[in-house]
């Protein structure tokens, strides 16, 4: 049972090892590179970026519980967040671990949806374009039932993961023509 950030963290590092808590990229084994953005103009791109982040969560997270696991990077991005529409009280479960120079957000919900998605894809794809409404966070979307990760890092792409084969397989042959080699 997870009733802290403590708990959440012991159990991560159970389900998924020792990995990097701030970027997947290092990871070499049962990850998947997805292409978001594309070569289009910014408008393009940030609209291409959204909607296939929205498709891959979707697919990943529909009808199933997920964890939030953001680092906010300062003071502001919490705020940040509730003026592009998530309220971080609205989560089933919410965990605070405050460090010197960040803050790490943890927030489960028992039921992915859309609308949630939606709010964190574009506050993080929003950020790096230098449009509004955005927020500097590395968020982590988390199913630990299923192992499976998911961090969109900016406009360019994202990054998957999950130390089970078939899963990582089966995300891999759906969106097949998204993945950078």
């Amino acid at each position: 049972m997870i009733n802290t950030w403590k708990d959440f963290e012991d159990t991560f590092n159970n389900v998924f090892g020792r990995i990097n808590t701030t970027s997947l990229a290092s990871i070499d084994r049962n990850r998947l590179r997805i292409e978001l953005g594309g070569e289009g103009d910014d408008s393009a791109r940030v609209i291409q970026a959204i909607q296939r982040s929205n498709r891959i969560l979707e697919y990943c997270f529909s009808g199933k519980d997920v964890w939030i696991r953001a680092i906010l990077w300062s003071e502001d991005e919490e705020a940040a967040l509730e003026m592009a529409g998530l309220s971080v009280r609205s989560a089933n479960k919410l965990f605070r671990q405050k460090k010197e120079d960040e803050e790490v957000l943890y927030l489960f919900f028992d039921r992915y949806t859309d609308s949630l998605g939606k709010v964190l894809t574009t506050s993080i794809i929003n950020y790096e374009m230098a449009l509004e409404p955005s927020a500097n966070i590395t968020c982590y979307f988390i199913n630990l039932k299923d192992q499976l990760i998911i961090n969109i890092y900016d406009d360019r792409g994202m990054d998957i993961f999950s130390p089970n084969d078939d899963l990582i397989y089966a995300i891999g042959r759906q969106f097949s023509g998204w993945l950078l080699k």
